[in-house]
C-alpha cells in the first residue's frame, strides 16, 4: 500500500517471503542483493535513532507491523527476523503473528 511502513524488494520471487526488521537501509539492501531475485524480502525499520527504545514502543511497532504483514501475506508460513535492536521487534512480531493464528516457520534473531 502507498501508506505502508513495510516495503519490499524482489517481491515477484517465488520463495517464502522474509520479513526483516533492520536499523539501516544499507543492511536491508545488501540482504536483498545477497538473497537474490527469487527471494522476496520485506523490510521494517526498528525506530533506531528516531524513537525511545522502550518496551511499550517495541510492542506498539510490533503490533503495527504484524497487521501490515498479515495484509501482505494472510496465510503464512512466516519467516521473521531482525538484527540488534530490531531483533526485539522481530521477536514480538512473531509472537503477535502466532497469537493471530499464523505459523512462524523461522524466527532469526541476530546480535553483534
Amino acid at each position: 500500500r502507498p501508506d505502508s511502513l513495510v516495503f519490499g524488494k524482489n517481491t515477484d520471487g517465488s520463495a517464502t517471503p522474509i520479513f526483516w526488521c533492520f536499523q539501516g537501509y544499507a543492511e536491508f539492501s545488501e540482504l536483498a542483493r545477497f538473497l537474490g531475485p527469487d527471494q522476496p524480502l520485506y523490510g521494517m525499520r526498528s525506530g533506531h535513532l528516531v524513537m525511545e527504545n522502550t518496551q511499550a514502543n517495541v510492542e506498539m511497532m510490533a503490533a503495527y507491523y504484524a497487521t501490515e504483514i498479515l495484509d501482505i501475506r494472510s496465510d503464512g508460513p512466516f519467516i521473521v527476523g531482525g538484527h540488534c535492536q530490531a531483533a526485539r521487534i522481530a521477536f514480538h512480531i512473531a509472537r503477535r503473528l502466532q497469537e493471530q493464528g499464523g505459523h512462524v516457520s523461522l524466527l532469526c534473531l541476530q546480535e553483534q
